[in-house]
């Protein structure tokens, strides 16, 4: 099978690619833990019935000197204190990160390039390049779409064919970074918000990102 090329050779990154791809995930890990250590202390202020300042940003400058002066009793207001100090913890490391990420990959082609897709901004343009790697390896925009899960599944039956939910075997790292995209580019650009409405008006919200994900994998495949 292997000599008649009947069995597709599996792609294995280098390995400064595989380590760059575990340095940008737990980037991705740490900005996900301080999401819900944000969320656990908007759920203590709102089950304690604690007034928020006006200010645009909760965990910005302003925002995080008011919680920290909180005279909040007993056990809530060691957990308000803890999750504040993890919150700080979270944010150093994700800054060193970020630096190391600008270090390694700032002047990286590939990214410069992605860095100009709406939606697309430095982290997830490093996230995208680093899971796809070399763009040679797919023959065509339907195989890049199939590998970061943009595609439903199907199945034939009675002479029929049937689409089901997206692709379960794919790399999910890229998908999350294309349709974080997605989301981001509806606000940005007009010609994205219009191609998501247009898919909007008859499948739904989610149907409209995931098919303009799919767009931006298409044209990052040309």
């Amino acid at each position: 099978y292997k000599r008649q090329d009947l069995i597709p050779a599996a792609y294995i990154p280098g390995k400064e690619t595989r380590g760059h791809k575990e340095m940008v995930r737990q980037r991705v890990f740490l900005v996900r833990t301080r999401t819900r250590v944000k969320n656990r202390i908007h759920v203590l202020l709102d089950r304690l019935h604690i007034p928020l300042p006006s200010v645009t940003d909760l965990f910005g400058k302003r925002g995080t000197d008011y919680l920290k002066k909180l005279k909040v009793p007993g056990v809530d207001g060691e957990i308000l204190r803890e999750d504040l100090k993890l919150l700080e913890a979270l944010n150093e490391l994700i800054q060193e990160a970020e630096g190391e990420i600008r270090k390694l990959l700032g002047k990286d082609r590939r990214v410069e390039l992605l860095l100009t897709l709406p939606g697309v901004g430095p982290i997830l343009a490093v996230v995208i390049a680093l899971e796809i790697d070399e763009i040679e390896r797919f023959l065509n925009s339907g195989k890049l779409a199939a590998y970061a899960g943009l595609v439903p599944s199907t199945y034939s039956s009675g002479g029929k064919v049937f689409h089901g939910k997206l692709l379960p075997m794919c790399n999910k790292w890229l998908r999350w970074a294309l349709m974080e995209a997605a989301w981001l580019a509806i606000r940005q650009s007009p010609y994205c918000r219009a191609y998501y409405e247009a898919r909007k008006r008859h499948k739904g919200s989610h149907t409209g990102a995931v098919a303009l994900a799919r767009r931006l994998s298409e044209i990052i495949s040309v």
